[in-house]
């Protein structure tokens, strides 16, 4: 019997809403616990979910990139992104880093999301600082 698109839907909304899982530690294995969120890590679908949740982040921060974003070498970026991971340096400006995390922020808080703010930085170069001290 076929699987009609429906379907589909219906096997991930339930293979994912009653994961069981345990973590293993060397030899030792932890007692079983639900979890309510997220994607399985390595499993062959999580990166096409993952990408279908944050498809709107994407889009509407890779739209405002001609006014805020970096030239590198010839392409203007201001968002990269690998896995579950982003990255939103790519700012001309201290300004335009602040409206690309208020933006950032507005679409996280439509969808439901959070980041981990543990594993959050913020670095600067300065280009200018850099050939005075190749001079």
């Amino acid at each position: 019997m076929a699987i009609t698109n429906c379907g589909y839907v219906l096997v991930a909304c339930l293979w994912y809403s009653s994961q069981l899982v345990y973590v293993r530690w060397g030899s030792v294995n932890s007692d079983y616990f639900c979890v309510m969120t997220g994607v399985r890590q390595g499993g062959i679908l999580s990166p096409y979910l993952f990408r279908f949740y944050v498809r709107d982040i994407v889009t509407v921060i890779t739209q405002i990139m001609h006014v805020y974003s970096c030239n590198v070498y010839g392409h203007m970026i201001n968002l990269l992104c690998f896995a579950d991971d982003m990255v939103l340096l790519i700012a001309p400006s201290w300004e335009g880093l602040q409206l690309l995390i208020n933006k950032l922020y507005d679409l996280a808080v439509a969808l439901n999301m959070s980041f981990n703010t543990g594993k959050t930085v913020c670095m600067a170069f300065f280009l200018h600082l850099l050939l005075v001290k190749l001079n």
